[in-house]
């Protein structure tokens, strides 16, 4: 899980939409450390239909996601900017 994926995620996603783009310190800052919590995820499993999947949201007020995980490994991840 990555938890507070948005409000970490949110000078990166400030980027997206307004037709000019500044990469500052901030944006730095926040892709390193979402950088960092990536690589802890090994990649995501194939998933088993006879075993319980688990479903985690994550919502803020400018963007949301979700991830599947089964036996404590993702399968699979949504997310939306509003």
């Amino acid at each position: 899980m990555w938890p507070s994926r948005a409000h970490i995620l949110k000078p990166l996603t400030d980027l997206t939409g307004k037709g000019k783009f500044e990469w500052n310190d901030e944006c730095e800052d926040a892709f390193k450390k979402m950088k960092a919590i990536l690589s802890l995820d090994v990649l995501s499993a194939y998933p088993n239909h006879n075993r319980p999947f688990h479903v985690y949201t994550d919502a803020s007020d400018y963007q949301m996601g979700a991830w599947i995980m089964q036996d404590g490994k993702p399968v699979a991840f949504w997310s939306r900017s509003h």
